[in-house]
């Protein structure tokens, strides 16, 4: 059984103190920035620079950019201290105006890098000499020379190239092994006569499977397990607000792809791939509304989605909930006016320690500090948690500091609920939750405040009610034996106290014996001293659950010691009837004749008291006690005792 319900929070505000507000789009700290004025424009933007790339070697970290003459390297490890390593340049096998594309990755402790215009190659650069030096180690155009962008399957060790030629001719995708990382091999390449692909403009690839940016085309989904026999896996070709399919970056866990379209006005596009067979868009980010914006490329850590944005430069943010992203951070790196052209942010890149790189076209290098993903945590206690059935439980949630309380909207599923707001300053959210039966529940709490949504999942088990335990010996009120053997069938419990009592309308305040055991439904007891010749006392077994005690029915206990063991009935052997009686109550003796009879209430104060000349039967007039539970105590002419349990019930 699963219930939905869904509860708006309206919190009332102690004076002075204001609401939880979100937290507003911050402006990351510029750590350094670098640029090189000396450097030759291109004659259609007037740019300099291209694309930029992260690489981690030997403890430090360093910042890789591209220009129109080559490639810079630069040790950002101890920025604001931002370092140009003047040794490490690398000359482009293509330079000058007309050089506006520059694409490189890295794979070990190699670059690899190609350029979109001129008589260009392939080149490899070996950084292991890092911050001295770096080392070209192949330089060649047997397989490329001009291509726009590429990507490394680490997984697989595959180089990826697009959008490209070779002296062989054009080629959407090209791709060659890196088993050999300082000597590249031709695999294979598409079109081919087996397989089409249109024009590839950028790529993703995780694992032989590849996310194709193919322009005006759209997104193409193709395994390349077999690289002789690819499989087309799907296509997006028509989605809201689709543009020039230009560049994107996976999720994760796979399920979302984070796509730009190079359009002005074309907001970037979370979309849904874990179905090939129906991937769709299914949120949007944009870096505001003017017409002007376009996002070029996309980057995702640590749940952070990082983009250049042309004119409105640095921009990041949170993914973590795909559904809803919420910008976190920006900083327009070009000062120049907005326009329907392509100037300003190229290519960014987060740093495994926080510090964020962006190219801009115009400016060249900015080194910024971490961007602070906002805290939207919703922590519980342990994942598994345990409630009685016909109780309420509490299940207390301290959330994360970006929580807008004013109003939050509350989901849970698994069991009804009410909710509270225990603390609204404290960020605790408390959860009244009403156990519907017993079993284990996963109970999901699902947070949306207008802006983000976030879940927390635990499972509830919820223990039945106390079961009282039944008691089966002593059989009869009498015993004979001030060590009488106590037996009770369990229950809900594995946790029983033996209790005995002087009186039953004071249980609490005259108890006589009580003993706990652990796993065992049987108890003997030494009752010297507590059990008295003649004098009814009352006892009960008490079990324990994580839910409460429960108690069994409370039953007499008398001790008859008077008749011997050799006597074929130590007592009286009465037959009562009827009982429960109406009216009238016959007590009748099959073993001797009766000298005294008396009908005494539980708490031992006598409402009949017969005494006569010995007789086998005596009728007791009960048509004016109230009805309820009573007991029977008859002697006969022997001195020997019996103590019976009766049930008044005048009915109609």
């Amino acid at each position: 059984m699963s219930f939905s319900v869904r509860l708006l929070l309206l919190v009332l505000l102690v004076p002075g103190t204001g609401l939880r507000v979100l937290a507003q789009v911050q402006t990351p700290d510029l750590l350094c920035h670098w640029q090189d004025s000396t450097l030759t424009p291109t004659s259609w933007l007037h740019s300099r620079y291209n694309e930029v790339w992260g690489v981690a070697l030997g403890g430090r970290e360093y910042a890789i950019i591209g220009s129109t003459e080559g490639i810079h390297f630069v040790d950002v490890t101890e920025a604001p201290e931002c370092s140009v390593l003047t040794d490490a340049w690398v000359a482009g096998a293509a330079q000058g105006s007309n050089l506006i594309h520059r694409d490189f990755k890295h794979y070990q402790h190699y670059l690899y890098a190609v350029a979109d215009e001129g008589a260009s190659t392939l080149q490899v650069i070996d950084m292991s000499g890092l911050p001295n030096s770096t080392t070209v180690v192949y330089d060649d155009d047997e397989y490329v020379r001009t291509a726009h962008n590429l990507f490394i399957d680490t997984l697989t060790a595959k180089l990826y190239l697009c959008g490209g030629n070779s002296p062989t001719g054009g080629f959407a995708v090209r791709i060659l092994s890196l088993a050999d990382p300082e000597d590249p091999a031709m695999i294979t390449s598409y079109p081919n006569s087996n397989f089409y692909l249109p024009y590839v403009h950028d790529l993703y690839v995780r694992n032989d499977t590849a996310w194709l940016n193919c322009g005006n085309s759209g997104l193409y989904v193709v395994d390349f397990t077999d690289p002789l026999e690819p499989v087309l896996l799907g296509t997006m070709t028509d989605y809201p607000g689709a543009g020039y399919n230009h560049s994107g970056w996976l999720s994760d866990d796979g399920h979302y792809y984070f796509l730009c379209d190079e359009t002005h006005g074309s907001p970037v596009k979370v979309v849904d791939v874990s179905d090939f067979t129906d991937m769709h868009v299914v949120a949007t980010m944009a870096a505001g509304t003017a017409d002007s914006r376009i996002a070029h490329n996309a980057l995702l850590r640590d749940e952070v989605l990082y983009v250049s944005y042309y004119y409105d430069g640095f921009q990041a943010w949170d993914v973590s909930d795909p559904l809803h992203p919420l910008h976190i951070a920006a900083y327009d790196t070009y000062p120049g006016a907005d326009g329907f052209s392509y100037k300003g942010a190229w290519g960014v890149f987060p740093l495994p320690s926080g510090k964020n790189l962006l190219s801009d076209m115009q400016s060249g290098l900015y080194v910024f500090g971490p961007v602070t993903k906002p805290d939207y945590a919703i922590l519980g206690p342990d994942a598994n948690w345990t409630a009685c059935a016909g109780q309420s439980t509490e299940l207390a949630l301290s959330l994360g500091a970006a929580w807008q309380w004013a109003s939050l909207d509350v989901s849970l599923e698994g069991l009804s609920a009410n909710a509270v707001l225990a603390d609204s300053l404290a960020g605790t959210l408390t959860l009244q939750l009403a156990p519907a039966a017993a079993g284990q529940w996963a109970v999901t709490v699902t947070l949306w405040d207008g802006v983000h949504q976030s879940s927390w999942t635990g499972t509830l088990t919820v223990v039945p009610e106390p079961e009282a335990p039944q008691p089966v010996a002593p059989p009869s009120a009498v015993v004979t034996t001030a060590m009488p053997t106590f037996e009770w069938v369990a229950g809900s419990a594995d946790s029983f106290t033996l209790i005995i009592f002087a009186d039953t309308a004071n249980l609490a305040g005259s108890v006589l014996f009580s003993q706990t055991v652990a796993g065992a439904t049987q108890l003997s007891p030494d009752l010297s001293g507590i059990l008295e010749e003649g004098v009814p006392v009352w006892w009960l077994v008490r079990a324990y659950t994580p839910c409460g005690p429960a108690d069994s029915e409370v039953r007499p206990l008398v001790l008859d010691t008077q008749t011997g063991l050799s006597d074929p009935h130590p007592s009286p052997r009465l037959r009562l009837f009827p009982n429960p009686a109406h009216d009238q109550l016959v007590v009748r003796c099959e073993t001797a004749s009766l000298i005294a009879v008396a009908l005494h209430t539980v708490d031992g104060r006598p409402m009949i008291v017969h005494q006569s000349r010995p007789a086998r039967e005596v009728r007791l007039d009960v048509s004016r006690l109230p009805e309820g539970v009573y007991f029977l105590k008859a002697t006969d002419v022997r001195g020997r005792t019996a103590l019976r349990r009766v049930i008044i019930a005048h009915g109609p």
